[in-house]
């Protein structure tokens, strides 16, 4: 009976009642202050021993409360942090997207240009070669005559304006 405590008493009451309860108390009471040395000989120590633990359950509620409070302040931070990066990703893919939209609208407003010039190259080449043709046809049949009479060793066998009397 040397090493009872509060608690083991309340254990042993807990659930007495009448008037047997009470001389009980009395009973628990006398062989706790006389059993553990009396008078609180050995109690001190106990007591002490009480009073540190508490307090290192407080220091351990508050180094607890502080790792919690600080968790809580980085998750807060990374959940924030996360949504601005994700937005920023976001915004990136749809501005390169419509970049990319961009460029190829230009590349086939571009490309429609270059077929156009192409095209209207083509139909100045096929009117040029129509009209020499035309001008062949128009011209099937008829003698030419030289439009210039150019130098050389002899007379001009067109002209006949008495040269040859010489």
């Amino acid at each position: 009976m040397d090493n009872y405590t509060l608690s083991d008493i309340k254990a042993v009451t807990d659930g007495v009642d009448g008037f047997g309860g009470g001389w009980m108390w009395i009973i628990v009471l006398f062989l706790f202050l006389f059993g553990n040395g009396g008078f609180g000989r050995n109690n001190n120590n106990e007591i002490q021993q009480g009073f540190d633990t508490a307090e290192i359950t407080r220091k351990l509620d508050g180094i607890t409360n502080g790792i919690c409070d600080s968790t809580y302040a980085i998750n807060n931070s990374i959940v924030t942090e996360g949504r601005a990066l994700q937005t920023q990703l976001a915004n990136c893919c749809c501005e390169t997207n419509r970049n990319i939209d961009s460029v190829r609208y230009d590349n086939a407003q571009n490309t429609q240009k270059i077929l156009d010039a192409i095209c209207g190259n083509r139909m100045a080449d096929m009117q040029n070669q129509i009209n020499t043709l035309q001008l062949q046809a128009a011209l099937c049949g008829v003698v030419r005559y030289p439009n210039a009479i150019t130098y050389n060793g002899g007379t001009s066998p067109f002209c006949g304006c008495g040269c040859n009397n010489i």
